[in-house]
Order: structure tokens, then sequence, then C-alpha cells
């Protein structure tokens, strides 16, 4: 379960994807799938937009947010949601190792992410093998 809720909420937000689409609509989703499964969503983590460089604003947040940015044929932007169990998605960190980040209350955590592109007709992932 914990594996497979946070594949299931990247590919039913990859789903609501296309033009026309509002950005914060993303994060809106997350939360509530996440919420009903008995998960919490990292908030201090995003997905971003792809272009002249790797990261690239405006993030990607998968909480609800202000970004209302309307999505057009085109943009690519990874969306990436760290699920963690018990509905607290509360974090700490970095650790001694200074890249370490781990739950306040002991729960573990899952990530799936991919590139999406917007298409004319909805959205088209770019990181699944051919």
């Amino acid at each position: 379960r914990l594996v497979d809720v946070p594949r299931q909420c990247l590919h039913e937000a990859i789903a609501r994807v296309g033009p026309g689409v509002k950005l914060n609509t993303l994060g809106d989703f997350c939360t509530t799938f996440s919420r009903e499964r008995g998960f919490g969503v990292v908030r201090e983590y995003c997905g971003h937009f792809i272009g002249s460089e790797m990261h690239m604003r405006p993030n990607v947040h998968h909480v609800p947010n202000g970004i209302e940015l309307e999505l057009r044929p085109g943009n690519t932007f990874t969306i990436e949601p760290i699920l963690m169990e018990g509905g607290s998605a509360e974090i700490m960190g970095p650790l001694e190792d200074g890249w370490t980040f781990i739950s306040r209350n002991g729960a573990w955590s899952a990530q799936w992410e991919h590139t999406i592109l917007v298409t004319e007709h909805g959205a088209e992932v770019l990181t699944v093998p051919s």
C-alpha cells in the first residue's frame, strides 16, 4: 500500500493534465486523494517545470496553492508527490550528512515521479521506457 497509493496518486494526477487546466488543481487533487487513503503529502518538496534549465519555476506543488497558471501545449514539467503514512507529513532535517530528511513521527514515505508534456489533447508521459 505504501508504494501503490503514491503511484496511483501520480497516475491519476497525470490524467488531469491538459490544455486549460490550472496548475494548482494538481495540488488540490494530490492532497485530497492522499488524505482519503490515510496519507499526508510532504509540502516541502515539489515538482518543477523544465525548459532552458532542468529545474524551473513555477514549482508544481502537490498541496493546495495559489499558482493558477493555465497549462498549454508545450508545457513540460514533473509531477512527483511524496506521500507519508498516517496523514501527517511533517519532516525534519537535513541530518548530519547534509542530505537526509526524516518524518517527525517515524512514518514511512514513498514517491513516484514522471516528466509530463502538455499536448493539444491532454498529456504525454516522457519518462516511460519505449
